[in-house]
């Protein structure tokens, strides 16, 4: 008998052939790399390694609809539902998890401005994470607050200026600016650590700390 996975009777399960298609784990008969389930023997597809818009059958643009997304999102979880699997084997029960998890991902990583602007600026090639935002220029504002509502009066104007510059990303993706696109990438970034140390920042001062 011919072993199903030799060389010479076709390509083996789950490897890459030719004309950009996989092989089904199972079958090993051809299946579009964002198939989730097998055209020939219907088996649940392992999860490909995939950017979110790729993940979410989403056009890679900053301003994406939310309806779509959410549409998107929903129509996978529902087609993954473990009461639509629960009489399929181990191993798809398993690939339906990673399935779900990713998707989950994805889906926040769409739904937050700012991870979507970098994923952007990722798949462009121009987006470099290992630069940490500075929130130094706001700091000193927030350690001369002397109680919870000045700082709620930095942390409300900081929180203005973020959404502006969020328009203002949006704007420059409209453009196809990423120079401009990624320096206000790097300003939103500042921003939100910037608020998120004025809420440490109102905590301690409400537990009568003397903060930083």
């Amino acid at each position: 008998m011919t072993d199903s996975n030799d060389t010479k009777s076709g390509p083996r399960r789950g490897e890459t052939i030719s004309g950009g298609m996989n092989s089904c784990w199972f079958c090993a008969k051809p299946v579009s790399p964002q198939a989730l389930f097998c055209h020939s023997c219907g088996s649940l597809q392992p999860p490909p390694d995939v950017d979110a818009f790729t993940r979410l059958r989403l056009p890679a643009r900053f301003d994406i609809d939310q309806a779509d997304l959410e549409r998107q999102a929903a129509g996978f979880t529902r087609i993954l539902d473990p009461a639509r699997l629960e009489k399929r084997g181990t191993m798809e029960r398993t690939m339906a998890e990673r399935h779900r998890a990713a998707i989950a991902d994805a889906h926040a990583e769409l739904r937050d401005p700012l991870r979507r602007a970098r994923l952007l600026l990722e798949k462009a090639d121009r987006y470099l994470p290992d630069i940490e935002a500075d929130a130094g220029p706001w700091r000193e504002e927030f350690s001369l607050a002397l109680d919870a509502t000045a700082v709620d009066r930095i942390a409300a104007r900081l929180q203005g200026e973020m959404e502006a510059a969020l328009r203002d990303l949006a704007a420059a993706f409209r453009a196809d600016d990423l120079d401009r696109a990624e320096k206000l990438v790097r300003h939103v970034e500042a921003l939100s650590l910037a608020v998120m140390e004025g809420r440490v920042r109102r905590s301690e001062l409400l537990a009568g700390s003397p903060g930083f």
